[in-house]
């Protein structure tokens, strides 16, 4: 979590901010992207994949009905990774618009973008997805983008966790969620559609402004196979080897 600061107090002197907004997207759009669901899927359902593969199961589901188990195990995953990315977006939403103006790092370079203060803040509303809630207030955006983000992580860590317990091998389990990261964002840019890609819905500070519902689209698609997988899991769950 603090790498993104460490980066900033390192590279910002290189940069020309215009306000706390660049400050704020200076943070997650260098190389998080990246690393997002490498992370998410690390914050618990690596613990939970490494207790499958000890068949630390086979001790637990002697005091506890096995649907129960995953049920608990499935809600701790999915609260926990939450809260984690909510309070590591918000936490350097609060930095960027109320601690760095204080502390001062930045020097704020407003005829580098040749706007008034007028114009200023009318581009800030126009320029990446979700930016268009700013005209509500800085918290207004800052919270709904953090719950945004902690939303997206705990469903990329909610489809790790079904992967992990349909396929029963952990690595392939964990690797599978950051494999169709990559690919479908990649596939989306090759048939023209951005707007769609898993990266643009989630980070979308290297893109122009997109209507907020396009971010559903691609994050409905993530909760359409956690459903099916918890369906399938469902069905097949006392035919599985590897969970007995």
């Amino acid at each position: 979590m603090s790498l993104p600061l460490i980066y900033f107090l390192v590279r910002h002197p290189q940069y020309s901010f215009r306000n706390e907004y660049d400050v704020f997207t200076f943070f997650l759009d260098s190389f998080v992207p990246i690393i997002f669901v490498i992370f998410a899927v690390l914050v618990y359902t690596a613990t939970f994949a490494q207790e499958i593969h000890h068949r630390f199961l086979v001790y637990t589901r002697l005091r506890i009905p096995l649907n129960k188990w995953i049920r608990i195990k499935f809600f701790s995953n999915f609260v926990i990774t939450f809260a984690v990315f909510f309070i590591f977006v918000f936490s350097y939403f609060i930095f960027a618009y109320y601690i760095e103006p204080r502390i001062g790092f930045v020097s704020y370079n407003n005829d580098f973008y040749q706007l008034n203060n007028t114009t200023q803040e009318e581009y800030t509303y126009t320029q990446n997805t979700f930016s268009q809630l700013l005209a509500y207030g800085n918290f207004t955006y800052g919270i709904f983008y953090s719950l945004w983000v902690g939303l997206n992580a705990a469903v990329y860590a909610s489809l790790a966790f079904y992967l992990v317990l349909v396929i029963g091998i952990p690595f392939l389990g964990l690797s599978i969620p950051f494999i169709l990261y990559l690919v479908q964002s990649f596939f989306m840019v090759t048939i023209g559609k951005v707007e769609f890609q898993l990266t643009q819905s989630l980070i979308p500070f290297n893109y122009t402004q997109l209507p907020i519902w396009t971010a559903f689209v691609p994050f409905s698609f993530l909760v359409l196979l956690c459903v099916v997988l918890a369906f399938y899991l469902h069905l097949k769950i006392e035919r599985m080897s590897h969970l007995q």
